[in-house]
């Protein structure tokens, strides 16, 4: 497979380099980036693969929204503890010292 380096003019077609996918879509467009290397991958190889990148989507979206939604309730509910708990935590702060205030012997009378 030809490599191609970023800037470099290319014709119409999908370019992958790493986990970034550069889409041209006229011939003579050049390539984005800085010091990546591309490499094209041909028609026939996305139309075979399209069909199972589809169904890892559908069948992982149920599971992706299931846990973007209870982030997001446990994101909130934390909030609503946080608050809850920053209300009444003067309770929770002891200022009795009784080691400072009875037990000291400089104090006798």
């Amino acid at each position: 497979m030809k490599k191609y380096v970023s800037g470099d003019k290319v014709g119409y077609g999908l370019y992958f380099s790493g986990l970034h996918f550069s889409f041209v879509g006229a011939d003579g467009e050049s390539l984005e980036g800085e010091g990546k290397s591309y490499v094209r991958l041909p028609m026939w190889l996305m139309i075979l693969v399209s069909p199972i990148l589809g169904g890892i989507f559908v069948m992982s979206f149920p599971l992706l929204v299931t846990i973007i939604v209870m982030v997001s309730l446990g994101d909130v509910l934390m909030k609503k503890a946080r608050e809850a708990l920053s209300k009444h935590s003067h309770w929770a702060i002891l200022r009795w010292e009784p080691t400072a205030a009875y037990l000291s012997k400089k104090g006798k009378r």
